[in-house]
């Protein structure tokens, strides 16, 4: 199928010799590379021509213009033409959208794009779990404690804490935490030695709330664990507070986390021993859970599971 060039439309080609020339000298990004050999290749998909990209597409309907465009581009370089004129096709539909589009004349943020929640403009690199797991594990000297904001779409307040007080939480989380936060578009993002890095969850939050055993019930929330390899967890409960409210309550949490770091003491059971200051109570009641044991699972071992999942999930796709 891929043995010699066949044409696109004329509008399609202008499109294509436009964004080629556009893109030139632009190095393919690490996640079309990685789902390109992680699902395209083992399945055969290019053989396929546009059935492979019909293939490939189905339930990923959201992938924006610029992704599109770079499979095209990773489809030619390995001489997969006619699978690559399906992805340009598809690019070219997608320019026509008026709600996403990354031509060369309109490739800067829309303002309504501005105010969605930030972490997906501040994130620098898309990674998968096996490579995020493998940045913890090479890292993980670097932090003595590990913490997980579990937040849902719709839970605003907790939203734009993350959003408009992000600058703040590094701040007062560095150097001795390591944190990790849920988006509302279908990101997990984790801030690693000055790189934020972010992997993408397709709607799995209760997955992960199962895996760190959190219910809905209990977000939004902030799982605390001492390190890696231990199983114990602290839940924060972030739930009826307004952003400010949430902002006051991380100074004071961080601050105890950051003096047993200093201390070289564990940070949970720092953090119980102020279980009960008023400066961290909402409503007459603690902010700060229970310490629980995770049976069988530490911080490592979730994303190790999370690695198994995904990896299953594009096998099975």
């Amino acid at each position: 199928m891929d043995k010699g060039i066949i044409d696109l439309p004329e509008e399609i080609e202008s499109y294509r010799n436009k964004m080629s020339s556009y893109y030139f000298n632009k190095t393919i990004p690490r996640n079309i590379v990685y789902k390109w050999n992680s699902i395209i290749e083992p399945a055969n998909l290019y053989s396929l021509g546009e059935d492979g990209v019909d293939r490939y597409l189905k339930g990923r309907n959201n992938l924006s213009e610029k992704n599109l465009i770079c499979f095209a581009l990773q489809a030619e370089i390995l001489g997969h033409i006619e699978m690559a004129n399906g992805f340009w096709k598809r690019a070219y539909l997608k320019s026509k959208s008026p709600h996403e589009t990354v031509s060369p004349k309109r490739n800067k943020s829309k303002p309504e794009e501005g105010q969605k929640y930030k972490e997906q403009e501040n994130s620098k690199h898309v990674t998968s779990f096996q490579e995020l797991w493998f940045t913890l594990i090479k890292e993980q000297k670097k932090y003595s404690c590990y913490s997980i904001f579990l937040v849902l779409p719709s839970d605003k307040e907790a939203k734009k804490y993350l959003t408009e007080y992000s600058d703040d939480l590094k701040i007062i989380s560095k150097p001795s935490t390591l944190v990790m936060k849920t988006g509302s578009d279908q990101y997990l993002y984790a801030d690693v030695d000055g790189k934020s890095l972010s992997v993408e969850i397709s709607n799995d939050y209760g997955r992960i709330a199962h895996l760190f055993g959190i219910d809905f019930a209990k977000f939004p929330c902030m799982v605390v664990f001492e390190d890696m390899n231990s199983p114990k967890r602290l839940p924060v409960f972030l739930n009826g507070m307004k952003s400010e409210e949430i902002f006051e309550k991380m100074k004071v949490i961080f601050s105890i986390i950051q003096k047993s770091a200093r201390e070289k003491k564990s940070p949970i059971e720092a953090l119980q021993k102020h279980k009960n200051d008023e400066k961290l109570k909402h409503a007459g009641k603690a902010v700060i859970g229970t310490v629980r044991d995770l049976v069988g699972y530490t911080y490592t071992t979730i994303i190790q599971e999370l690695t198994k999942i995904y990896a299953q999930k594009i096998i099975d796709q």
